[in-house]
């Protein structure tokens, strides 16, 4: 588990495949996500598919002092020695989005992946149309970038890299 001041994350399993959790991938705020049309089985088995790849972390943002599940965060190694790795995010309930969740959530991870596996960058793909969630990742100090550097490929996205080591 990792602890922020407001937020931990923990690692998702089939039990939070929930209505609540589907009605985010359905809702506006999945607007820039790309496999949003699961079932309930359908998201259970997604979620267990990260759990069995060592090289993913799919974990639940959840509110300490309301327990609650309000979002989740996925980051996967792109390098078998762990130095680059990818992450996308979804603040799934309404009343968090916009309340420095991401930044902060984000930030706590990059910590961990820095110290445990000597992570150097970090990358991340996202809508151009999406300036809320840009302008988010540039206050953290992600850059955007020209050159591939995951399997991010969209026609409408925008690829950014933050280098942790140096902050």
């Amino acid at each position: 588990m990792i602890s922020t001041k407001r937020f931990f994350l923990n690692e998702l399993t089939q039990e939070h495949a929930t209505k609540r959790y589907l009605s985010w991938l359905k809702g506006s705020e999945a607007r820039y996500l790309t496999n949003t049309n699961f079932s309930i089985d359908e998201l259970r088995d997604y979620i267990e598919q990260f759990r069995l790849d060592e090289n993913c972390f799919l974990l639940g943002i959840f509110d300490k002092a309301e327990g609650v599940h309000i979002g989740n965060v996925k980051f996967e190694f792109l390098k078998k020695d762990k130095s680059i790795v990818e992450m996308g995010i979804l603040i799934g309930e309404k009343s968090y989005q916009g309340k420095g969740v991401a930044a902060e959530v984000i930030c706590a991870f990059a910590e961990y992946a820095s110290s445990e596996f000597d992570t150097e960058l970090m990358v991340l793909g996202v809508s151009k149309n999406n300036t809320r969630a840009i302008s988010v990742y540039q206050k953290i100090g992600f850059k955007l970038e020209q050159r591939p550097l995951s399997k991010i490929d969209s026609e409408g996205g925008l690829l950014m890299s933050w280098s942790i080591k140096n902050d």
